[in-house]
């Protein structure tokens, strides 16, 4: 087992926002079922949590991921 790092780069703000609104189908659609006011808060407190990742107008957001091989016998 291996850890790879891997790093998603965005456009900061609500680059990520508008992946997950336009790019997704389940996540998407909960977001399209949000009253405007909610669909606010969940843009804004995106936008906060992603500020950390953010340098200069680029959001790097890390998401490691775990590989795993083997050989059949």
């Amino acid at each position: 087992m291996t850890k790879v790092k891997q790093t998603w780069r965005l456009p900061a703000g609500d680059g990520l926002f508008a992946v997950m609104k336009d790019c997704t189908v389940r996540t998407a659609g909960l977001l399209r079922a949000q009253k405007p006011v909610v669909l606010d808060k969940i843009r804004n407190a995106m936008r906060a949590e992603l500020a950390k990742y953010q340098k200069g107008d680029v959001v790097h957001l890390p998401m490691p991921a775990l590989v795993a091989s083997g050989i059949k016998a």
